[in-house]
C-alpha cells in the first residue's frame, strides 16, 4: 500500500508541479508586455490579484498542516513549499504588471510574517480549520461562474480540461493523503473533487450529454441554487 500511495503521491505532485509552472510563465508573459506603454491593465489582471491571495493563503495552510504532522514522507511537503513560494512570486509578477512595484516587498514581508507567526501560535486543529476556509474562498468564483454558465446554458463558462485535471489531481492526493491518515488534507481534497465532479457533470448537462429529466438534474439546481424556469423545476422536482 506504501508503494501504490507513494505513486499516487508522486503523481499529484508532478501534476500539480507543472500546472504551477504554466501559470508562472503566463503572468511571466503579461510582466514582460507590461512594460510597453500601451498595456492596458484589465479586470482580469485586477481579478487575479485577488485570486492568487487566496492561493497563497491555500498553500500556506496546507503547508503549515504538513509542516506541524512532521512526516517522513516528503513529497507532499516539498510539493507544498514549492508551489507556496511560487504563487508568492507569481502575486510580485501581478504586482509589477499592475503597476503596484512599490507594494512588492511589502506584500512578500507580510506574507512571510503572518506565516512566521503562524508556525508559532497555531495548533494543527486550527490550521486544520483555517485550510478549509481557504478552499471555501477559493471556490467562491467558480461556483458563481459555474451557476451563471448552468443558469444561461453556455458552456464557455466551463474549462473542461482543467476540471479533469483537478478531478485526478486531487483524487491522487486523497488517496496518498488518506494511506498516511493525513485526515484535514483528505477532506480537503475530497471536497475539492465533489465540487470539480459537479462541475463538470453541470458541463455535461449543458452540453446536452446528461438529459435534464434525471435526479443528476435536479441534485445540482438543488444543490447550488440555481434558478431555472418554475415548470422545469417542478416536472425535475416529481422525478
Amino acid at each position: 500500500m506504501s508503494t501504490i500511495s507513494y505513486v499516487f503521491g508522486l503523481t499529484a505532485s508532478i501534476i500539480r508541479n507543472i500546472r504551477s509552472i504554466i501559470v508562472f510563465f503566463e503572468y511571466y508573459r503579461v510582466m514582460k508586455i507590461s512594460i510597453n506603454p500601451n498595456f492596458e491593465i484589465s479586470d482580469k489582471l485586477l481579478l487575479a490579484k485577488k485570486l492568487n491571495y487566496m492561493q497563497i493563503f491555500y498553500f500556506s495552510m496546507c503547508f503549515l498542516y504538513i509542516y506541524n504532522m512532521a512526516l517522513d514522507e516528503t513529497i507532499l511537503y516539498y510539493t507544498l513549499l514549492v508551489n507556496f513560494i511560487c504563487y508568492i512570486i507569481i502575486l510580485n509578477m501581478i504586482l509589477f504588471s499592475i503597476k503596484q512595484q512599490n507594494q512588492m516587498l511589502l506584500q512578500t514581508l507580510c506574507v512571510f510574517f503572518l506565516y512566521q507567526i503562524s508556525i508559532k501560535f497555531i495548533n494543527i486543529n486550527l490550521v486544520g480549520i483555517l485550510l478549509l476556509c481557504s478552499i471555501i474562498m477559493k471556490l467562491i468564483n467558480p461556483i458563481k461562474a459555474f451557476r451563471k454558465g448552468f443558469a444561461d446554458n453556455d458552456e464557455k463558462y466551463f474549462d473542461v480540461y482543467l476540471l479533469i485535471h483537478d478531478i485526478i489531481l486531487f483524487l491522487a492526493w486523497l488517496i496518498y493523503s488518506l494511506s498516511y491518515n493525513i485526515i484535514w488534507f483528505s477532506i480537503s481534497a475530497f471536497i475539492q473533487i465533489f465540487f470539480k465532479v459537479c462541475f463538470y457533470l453541470g458541463y455535461l448537462i449543458v452540453i446536452g450529454k446528461i438529459n435534464k429529466n434525471t435526479k443528476i438534474y435536479s441534485f445540482i439546481i438543488n444543490l447550488f441554487f440555481i434558478e431555472v424556469n418554475t415548470i422545469e423545476k417542478n416536472e425535475n422536482n416529481i422525478l
